[in-house]
């Protein structure tokens, strides 16, 4: 069997420029970069996914293009209009808040829309499956851990591997789509408490 050489956007992101964060903290767009990570498309493929006109979505397109959060794979006429296909640039992204320094709260911008995302999509899910009459495979855990630096970056490091190690899929194994959210934060200090870390 043929094996495929490494995607380019298997290797992260790193964002260092405010017009890429508020054209992900957009939630159209950040819904159609997470499209265009499991596979590239066009607008119009994107479009018919998300139940919505492409005319749309064209300029969202453009925004994430220019900020080089998305790439164009491919160009072909069709039908007399020539019909492109774009690319996430990378599976992950990772903020430079060195670099973007006090001008925004980049991390939680991204971090907010990440979880206003994935409350729609359980919703969604949930009406689904009500509809199908079968149960929802869903896990939810929330914890209050106390952690050193060192321990919460060590967890941290843990999930990055656990997480990478899932991305890689058997292509002879039976699938279903399934969607993972991993919050790790510290939380804002209490006057009886010191900081704690919580993941959801």
């Amino acid at each position: 069997m043929k094996q495929s050489k490494p995607k380019e956007k298997d290797h992260p992101l790193t964002i260092r420029r405010l017009d890429q964060i508020k054209a992900l903290a957009h939630p159209l767009r950040y819904q159609i970069f997470e499209r265009l990570v499991v596979d590239p498309a066009s607008p119009k493929a994107v479009a018919l996914d998300m139940g919505l006109k492409a005319t749309r979505l064209y300029h969202h397109f453009h925004v994430l293009e220019k900020a080089g959060l998305i790439k164009r794979t491919r160009s072909q006429r069709k039908r007399g209009a020539i019909e492109r296909t774009y690319a996430a640039a990378a599976e992950r992204i990772i903020v430079d808040k060195d670099r973007l320094g006090g001008e925004m709260r980049p991390g939680g911008s991204l971090a907010l829309q990440a979880l206003h995302t994935t409350m729609q999509e359980i919703e969604r899910s949930e009406d689904r499956a009500r509809v199908e009459k079968r149960d929802l495979n869903l896990n939810v855990v929330r914890l209050v851990l106390r952690l050193s630096p060192q321990r919460a970056a060590e967890l941290e490091s843990k999930f990055d591997a656990l997480l990478a190690e899932a991305q890689q899929e058997d292509p002879r194994a039976p699938q279903s789509e399934y969607r993972v959210t991993v919050a790790m934060y510290e939380a804002a200090r209490r006057p009886d408490t010191g900081g704690s870390h919580e993941t959801s």
